[in-house]
This record gives C-alpha cells, sequence and structure tokens, in this order.
C-alpha cells in the first residue's frame, strides 16, 4: 500500500496544514493539494494509478488515505506494437527486442534487401544445384 493522501481538518491555518502533511509527503516539489469547505486534502500521488483505497485516522485532524497501486502496463511502444505484456513480466525483454526487430526501419530496410536478393537468386537458379556457389 502507498500513500495516495493526507486529509487534514479545518480549523486551521494553510501554513500549518503544510507542515503536518509535509511530515507524511516526503517530497522536494510543492504537493498538489486542494481546499474544501471541512479539509485541506494533499496529494501524494495520483488517484489513476490506484485500484483501492483504505484511510488510517491518526487522530482528529490527520486521515491518511493509502491506495493499492495497479500493475504497471508496459510503455506506449509495447502498446502500439501489440507486444502488451507486463513490466513484471520475466520475458518483457524479449518482447521489446522481437518489437524493435518488427517494426525498426532499418530492419524493415534490411529485410526488403535480403528479400530480393533471395529472389533474385532463386530466379538465377542459385538455390536449385547443390554444388554451386553464390555469386559474391
Amino acid at each position: 500500500m502507498d500513500l495516495h493522501s493526507v486529509i487534514i481538518r479545518k480549523p486551521i491555518s494553510i501554513e500549518k496544514a503544510r507542515e503536518i502533511a509535509s511530515k507524511y509527503i516526503d517530497s522536494k516539489k510543492k504537493s498538489f493539494y486542494r481546499e474544501t469547505n471541512s479539509s485541506y486534502r494533499f496529494r501524494n500521488k495520483p488517484k489513476t494509478l490506484f485500484k483501492t483505497f483504505k484511510s488510517k485516522k491518526i487522530n482528529d485532524r490527520v486521515t491518511l488515505i493509502y491506495g493499492e497501486p495497479k500493475q504497471i502496463k508496459g510503455g506506449r511502444m509495447i502498446e502500439v506494437g501489440n507486444v502488451g505484456g507486463s513490466i513484471t513480466g520475466g520475458n518483457f525483454l524479449q518482447k521489446l527486442q522481437d518489437f524493435i526487430l518488427k517494426y525498426n526501419p532499418i530492419t524493415l530496410v534490411g529485410k526488403a534487401l535480403i528479400d530480393a536478393g533471395k529472389s533474385d537468386l532463386q530466379s538465377k537458379g542459385y538455390f536449385q544445384k547443390s554444388n554451386n556457389r553464390l555469386p559474391y
């Protein structure tokens, strides 16, 4: 479970609320917060990273919201290539290598040249006889 947000109930000043939230959110950047009628909500990570949430009440003023992280999917490149899969899977590197070999423009040009050379050699009959050598 990862910390999603810290809720601090009013009446309290925003400066004091920031101090309290900084005890739980250890971020060097300025954390995002939202003010409601009854509280301040300091976000640590976006809610889209979590699939379920649980809260833990520290005291009358402070409540911590924890979330269970979603399984991380592969990058955009993998999704476009329909290779898919999870980064945590054991065959991620193999899928990435297959994607690069399949969709790399240099590889595609190389395959086209090899295919053209094979068809040219087949038309001249080099693959018909086993005792002939290739012309290079």
